[in-house]
């Protein structure tokens, strides 16, 4: 792990993003399929949105491929919900809204998405606070400390 791992909280908070679709997993519940896509904004904060793989559920993932940019002909090519058919979907960018969820609010999830045309914003640069590395001489000693550490 980098120090950028150590940052703090990874995790898309309450609000408006443009995320890339970046991994999918699925598994099996109650004998039914659960798709789960995992979606990272220009920063790396991530998130997830899941689907039910069922006829009475599907409609929802319809609506997010064509949010995420899917053309008509591509729509008609996905006759299997299977959880490899995701993989179309993969690198697509989409904006989405982060709330508090209804069960658990100190977690979030993704309650809408739509459309994102254009380009994501840059990530910005990091904003650490500049330390001052100067030696200082020691309290009440005329000697200064030596400086030959490569830190």
């Amino acid at each position: 792990m980098s120090l950028a791992d150590h940052m703090g909280d990874q995790y898309l908070r309450s609000g408006d993003h443009v995320v890339k679709v970046t991994a999918y997993t699925s598994k099996e519940v109650n004998d039914k399929t659960l798709l789960s896509l995992a979606v990272n904004d220009h920063r790396g904060h991530q998130s997830k949105v899941e689907f039910w793989l069922t006829e009475k559920a599907i409609f929802r993932l319809a609506r997010f491929a064509k949010a995420c940019g899917l053309t008509d002909e591509q729509m008609a090519a996905y006759k299997e919900y299977t959880p490899d058919s995701a993989r179309v979907l993969m690198g697509k960018k989409v904006g989405v809204r982060v709330e508090p969820q209804e069960r658990d609010s100190k977690y979030h999830e993704v309650t809408d998405w739509w459309p994102f045309e254009g380009e994501a914003p840059a990530a910005p640069p990091l904003d650490l606070p500049v330390r001052d590395l100067t030696p200082v001489p020691n309290e009440g000693s005329e000697e200064t400390p030596k400086t030959d550490c490569p830190f």
